[in-house]
């Protein structure tokens, strides 16, 4: 697997930096999608993710006013809505990835139940078991 073919999606919860600077060299080169909360650790380890995409109701203003401002590639979502700002990412990921379903590499970084109850019941569909 080319690691270009790899999708990264960093999402909010309690991120542990050494792994996620660990898990993004592993796989430079791979597209990042931050969700949220998840562009709080890219501004920490100085990473630029190639998309952005949530409500941002939870992300610290300092980052929000740094970040979003002048940046392509961001899309902002109402927080009145049934996805989690993680589904938004997943849906952006296959989407940017012309919905190739044998891209079954994509990863959510987080520990937050909500977001891992998103990987297993939005993400079912787009990977391969076995």
């Amino acid at each position: 697997m080319k690691n270009e073919e790899v999708t990264l999606i960093l999402a909010g919860g309690n991120l542990s930096l050494p792994f996620l600077e660990n898990v993004i060299k592993e796989y430079a080169g791979a597209t990042i999608i931050a969700a949220d909360r998840g562009l709080e650790a890219c501004m920490k380890l100085q990473i630029e993710p190639d998309y952005v995409i949530g409500d941002f109701d939870s992300l610290d203003e300092q980052v929000k006013d740094a970040f979003l401002a002048d940046r392509r590639n961001v899309t902002k979502l109402n927080p009145i809505k049934d996805d989690t700002d993680s589904e938004a990412a997943l849906h952006l990921a296959f989407e940017k990835t012309k919905g190739d379903r044998n891209r079954n590499q994509t990863g959510s970084c987080a520990w937050q139940y909500c977001h891992f109850r998103t990987g297993l019941c939005t993400g079912s569909p787009y990977f391969s078991f076995g």
